[in-house]
Order: structure tokens, then C-alpha cells, then sequence
């Protein structure tokens, strides 16, 4: 779900014809003198293992012309973001996503190390699973800005 505050000349559109998953949200904000940035929100669902989002993700024809981000609930773990692996077995899922994002230009927007995900018990630890990736295009217009963990 996006929520975004109405401005004159903002469009916020759905972006459905690219990819037809429940798990995967593209979106398009169009804004008079800035590039079109596109926006695709994830959920991996954990369960899902050959046909999750990541997987979905890796095979979409994404444009290189204009600001990518990806975002949302990766549910996966790495050292690239938190040194808690020891925690967590790194698969071969997740090295060849981060294998991808690094070629296709990805940069990591999070700060590594800084807890996205407090559990919801009491026994569980905090971790990183909530990540956002901007491509070069986003990069060069700071795109996104001011972009921080709450």
C-alpha cells in the first residue's frame, strides 16, 4: 500500500501491466519537470520459495533510463546489510539476488546495521529485512529523499 500527500501536478499511477503478482506493487510517479520514477513495493513471502517476489523480481524487464526503486518486505538476510548471518544461513537465493542488484546498478538506500523489524514477541531479536535499493538513475536525482528507518 502507497500513501503520499496530494500535490497539483503529482500523478501516483498503478503500474499493472508489468508484472501480475499479489506480492509485487509497481508504481509511477509522474510530476512536471522530474523523470517518471518508478516504485515497485515487495512482500517475499518466506513460504513462497521458487515463485517469490525476489525471483519475480529478477526477471522483469525494469527501464535503466529513469529512477527504480525497490522496496519493501524482503525477508531475507545478508552480510551486505547486517552482520547478523551467523544468525541466518545466507542461501543461494540471496546471493544471486545481490549478485543482480549489484549488476543492474542497485545501491542499497538503508543504513546497514539498523533494525527494520522488531519481533513480534518478546523472544525474538530485531533484524534487517526491510530494504530499499535505488538504481543510478534515482541516485543522480535523490531520489528518494530524506528516506530514513522509523
Amino acid at each position: 500500500m502507497l500513501y503520499y500527500q496530494q500535490q497539483d501536478g503529482l500523478e501516483v499511477a498503478l503500474h499493472s501491466d508489468l508484472v501480475r503478482d499479489r506480492d509485487i506493487q509497481v508504481i509511477n510517479i509522474i510530476y512536471p519537470g522530474q523523470p517518471t520514477t518508478m516504485i515497485i513495493n515487495i512482500y517475499n513471502n518466506p513460504t513462497h520459495l521458487d515463485n517469490n517476489a525476489i525471483h519475480i523480481l529478477q526477471n522483469l524487464n525494469l527501464p535503466t533510463n529513469r529512477p527504480v526503486i525497490l522496496t519493501g518486505d524482503w525477508n531475507i538476510h545478508h552480510a551486505m546489510w547486517a552482520n547478523d548471518t551467523w544468525r541466518y544461513r545466507t542461501n543461494h537465493q540471496t546471493e544471486t539476488l545481490v549478485n543482480w542488484l549489484t549488476i543492474q546498478g542497485f545501491q542499497l538506500v538503508n543504513t546497514p546495521e539498523v533494525a527494520t523489524y522488531a519481533a513480534h514477541s518478546g523472544r525474538g531479536l530485531p533484524s534487517v529485512i526491510d530494504l530499499t535499493f535505488a538504481n543510478s538513475q534515482a541516485v543522480q536525482h535523490l531520489v528518494p529523499y530524506d528516506w530514513a528507518v522509523r
